[in-house]
């Protein structure tokens, strides 16, 4: 499995990739209505450095992380579950955000069982560290 890196490095060599990450910067705000994650308080209000981490001049490069875990059973007739820890790039459009060519494989969770939910911090501190 490639690391974090390499992973977002190969997506930015894709077409467009980039004028994808700054479409939510130009897009048509309707109102008071939350219809994606650029129209909550944290989107707008998040700093680095006593500074706002998301603006349009750096859409493309100060990227915003959502971190999932889901579970499923790769064999047939058997109860076996396992976990992938994936990261989706938030500030893609909606509709190709959740595309498999731009989610980033972060971990895999062991089988037979799923993790109990106190052991997942334990998968999830080398992924926050990098």
């Amino acid at each position: 499995m490639p690391d974090l890196k390499t992973q977002i490095f190969t997506m930015y060599q894709r077409p467009n990739f980039e004028q994808n990450l700054a479409k939510w910067a130009n897009r048509h705000v309707n109102g008071d209505i939350l219809a994606d994650i650029y129209d909550g308080e944290v989107w707008k209000t998040f700093k680095s450095d006593d500074t706002l981490f998301f603006t349009p001049e750096l859409a493309d490069s100060n990227l915003g992380i959502m971190i999932n875990l889901d579970w499923f059973q790769p064999f047939d007739r058997t109860i076996y579950s396992t976990g992938v820890i994936y990261g989706v790039i938030c500030n893609l459009p909606h509709e190709i955000r959740f595309r498999q060519e731009n989610m980033l494989i972060l971990g895999l969770l062991p089988g037979p069982h799923e993790v109990h939910a106190d052991n997942i911090n334990h998968f999830l501190s080398p992924i926050v560290t990098e």
